[in-house]
C-alpha cells in the first residue's frame, strides 16, 4: 500500500510541474497583450507539490543499485595495493 501512495504522490508531484509550467505560459501570454496572468494554476501547482512531496515521504528508500559493483572492486584492490606499498616502504 505504501508503494501504491508514494506512486500517487508522484503523479501529484508530476502534475504539479504541468501547472505550473501552464501558469509560466499564461504570465508569458499577458507579456505579450493577452489575457491577464491565471494564479489558479499557480497554487493548484503549489498545493500538488506538497501533496506530492508528503505522499513520496512515505516510500521506502531505494535499494542500492550494483551498477558500479566492477568499479567499485578495481578501487578496492587500488587501495589494498597502495596499503600494502606504503607498508613495505615503512619497513625499509
Amino acid at each position: 500500500m505504501k508503494e501504491f501512495i508514494a506512486r500517487i504522490g508522484t503523479f501529484f508531484f508530476m502534475m504539479g510541474i504541468g501547472l505550473f509550467m501552464l501558469f509560466v505560459a499564461s504570465d508569458i501570454n499577458r507579456a505579450h497583450g493577452g489575457e491577464p496572468t491565471n494564479y489558479t494554476y499557480l497554487c493548484i501547482a503549489i498545493t500538488l507539490f506538497m501533496v506530492g512531496f508528503l505522499f513520496r515521504r512515505t516510500a521506502s528508500p531505494p535499494q542500492a543499485a550494483d551498477r558500479f559493483r566492477y568499479v567499485r572492486k578495481i578501487q578496492e584492490r587500488r587501495e589494498a595495493a597502495r596499503k600494502e606499498k606504503a607498508k613495505a616502504q615503512q619497513k625499509k
